[in-house]
């Protein structure tokens, strides 16, 4: 893959995401919050750089006060990432640890997935719906998906809740 097709994969990934969230901000007043959920060690895996840059695009459009970007401390452990989760309605995510962190909050999770991790542990929590291979990131599969979580989520994260407690989606009822 050479450095040009990267670029261009990185720019449609900032354009989606930037544009998913205005759409989600514009139709349900919600609030983004940004986490660089991968700080290293290579450049490759420092989230912080392109979450910066989703930042800057979307603070034309949307009102500081509707966007959080966490940064330096306010990052701190595994544990301090999972409780903002906790207060989403929805998590977004790119990266597979992620959106583990979001389903064990309870949390309806769409993955964005770059690698195979996301989309199977999607489909080992009977989620596959939710999971969207990066290469095909389509804004208005996203926002569709996202609408109809944002909409109505009791059923969705008790069906979470139950796949998290028995480590996957539950089994059909025997005869």
């Amino acid at each position: 893959q050479d450095a040009a097709d990267r670029a261009g994969k990185r720019e449609r990934y900032l354009q989606g995401m930037a544009d998913i969230c205005r759409v989600l901000h514009q139709r349900f007043r919600c609030s983004i919050l940004l986490i660089p959920h991968s700080r290293g060690p290579s450049p490759g895996e420092n989230d912080i750089p392109i979450t910066s840059l989703l930042n800057e695009r979307i603070a034309g459009s949307i009102p500081a006060r509707s966007i959080r970007f966490l940064r330096g401390e306010e990052l701190g452990s595994p544990d301090r990432v999972a409780a903002s989760l906790k207060k989403c309605d929805l998590v977004i995510s790119s990266r597979f640890h992620a959106a583990i962190l979001g389903l064990a909050a309870g949390v309806p999770v769409i993955a964005i997935g770059y690698h195979h991790k996301s989309e199977g542990i999607m489909r080992m929590m009977g989620l596959s719906d939710f999971f969207t291979p990066m290469d095909d990131l389509s804004v208005d599969r996203v926002v569709a998906r996202a609408s109809g979580i944002l909409q109505d989520s009791a059923a969705l994260r008790e069906r979470i809740a139950s796949a998290v407690s028995n480590g996957g989606p539950e089994a059909p009822d025997s005869p």
